[in-house]
């Protein structure tokens, strides 16, 4: 489809990042001449899930009380190029669903590669949660990967990993460092004044968490084998905390999940095989833990944990699929049960619902559509699975009015 619309389309509407400025907004896509006819969804009445589908360009929204989809919803902005959604920060009470558009086609290719002379920005999408229709977006930095919105709703923090910045030869590393994005809200929405501030971080960040209080936060630094704490408020980076493991070597700190208190921080390392527990009120490393396949252990790839109680947490696993519990006080791993391509494929992201629910975004191989798929919260084996699109990523709870989070 979007061949077919690429060539009319970019002569009516133009290709964002070709010649538009970073920190500029676009305005509202939702016109009052021409009402909105998307299917309204039951924000409220039903838990539900919102996916972002890396390679579809889409969200997928999943009633979880049937586990059924209720819309798969294209998103993004470029009629002709991959948008390549990415993470995603959820407003309860604004009624707003942030989602980060990455643009993962390189520069140099593509049908836009005359137009980028230098890498193409990122955009930060804001939709309505009740059926997605734009409100606003911003253009930010190259190659936006994580993004998190502060509790009291006041800030967003938007990290970009800029692999291309990150990549530059030399013993400079302050120019491979790249930008944390300090954003109020109301500069996507159109309703306050424009506050953006870019804070140079670290090389290649990647996913950001706040602390509780919003006091300071967490990112994670693919290109330096670190976690840089952030203050929002000073737009400074007061420490780094090295992430190792104790055979030496490339760690690669990817993904980060804070438990509900915000007090304590499992990070992923792809790398090396090895998950970190981090103290964020002391900066400190409680534990690592490798997959290394040693018994008791898998030997997967880490990525996004999910915080079943206060004393235990779930990672999952890819190359091979499965996934680990862990005991959040030691690291110790109490199961790790293995998923066959049918069970899950490809797990990426595992999340924590109400009422002891845990669930796992699948993202297959890209080439067929990835799952969501329900886990018995004991023997974490798949008891429920809906087919979402092609390589579904992160996912965020909406809780039914009543049911917490």
């Amino acid at each position: 489809m979007k061949a077919r619309l690429a060539f009319v389309l970019a002569l009516v509407l133009g290709a964002p990042g070709c010649g538009a400025e970073p920190g500029e907004r676009s305005e509202a896509a939702e016109n009052p001449r021409f009402p909105s006819h998307r299917t309204e969804l039951p924000v409220g009445r039903h838990a539900l899930a919102y996916v972002t589908n890396s390679v579809s360009d889409s969200v997928s929204v999943v009633d979880l009380d049937s586990m059924t989809v209720l819309a798969n919803v294209p998103i993004g902005l470029d009629p002709v190029d991959p948008d390549g959604p990415t993470d995603l920060a959820l407003d309860e009470a604004g009624g707003i669903l942030y989602v980060v558009l990455s643009y993962p086609v390189p520069p140099s290719q593509g049908p836009h590669a005359a137009h980028h002379a230098t890498a193409r920005h990122g955009f930060v999408e804001a939709l309505a949660l009740d059926d997605l229709h734009r409100l606003g977006s911003l253009e930010v930095d190259s190659r936006p990967a994580g993004i998190a919105l502060a509790a009291d709703r006041s800030t967003l923090l938007v990290a970009h990993e800029d692999i291309d910045r990150a990549a530059q030869l030399g013993d400079n590393l302050e120019a491979r460092r790249a930008a944390v994005w300090v954003v109020e809200p109301g500069t996507l929405l159109g309703t306050g004044p424009a506050s953006a501030r870019a804070v140079t971080v670290c090389a290649a960040p990647f996913a950001v968490a706040y602390a509780a209080s919003d006091a300071r936060a967490f990112v994670t630094c693919t290109g330096e084998d670190s976690v840089a704490v952030l203050d929002p408020a000073d737009f400074a980076v007061p420490a780094r905390i090295p992430i190792t493991v104790p055979r030496g070597g490339v760690t690669k700190p990817y993904a980060a999940a804070p438990d509900p208190a915000r007090q304590r921080l499992v990070v992923s390392s792809t790398v090396s095989r090895a998950v970190t527990l981090i103290g964020m009120n002391d900066m400190a490393v409680v534990w690592t833990v490798a997959f290394d396949g040693t018994p008791g252990r898998p030997a997967g790839v880490p990525y996004f944990a999910a915080w079943t109680s206060d004393s235990e947490l779930i990672v999952p696993v890819q190359s091979p699929d499965g996934i680990a519990r862990l005991d959040a006080e030691s690291g110790s791993v109490l199961a790790a049960p293995a998923y066959s391509a049918d069970d899950c494929s490809r797990p990426r992201q595992a999340v924590a619902g109400a009422g002891g629910r845990v669930f796992l975004v699948c993202e297959g191989d890209h080439f067929a559509p990835g799952k969501l798929v329900e886990l018995d919260a004991t023997t974490l084996a798949v008891t429920r699975s809906v087919a979402l699109e092609l390589g579904p990523d992160r996912m965020a709870i909406l809780p039914a009015r009543g049911s917490g989070s």
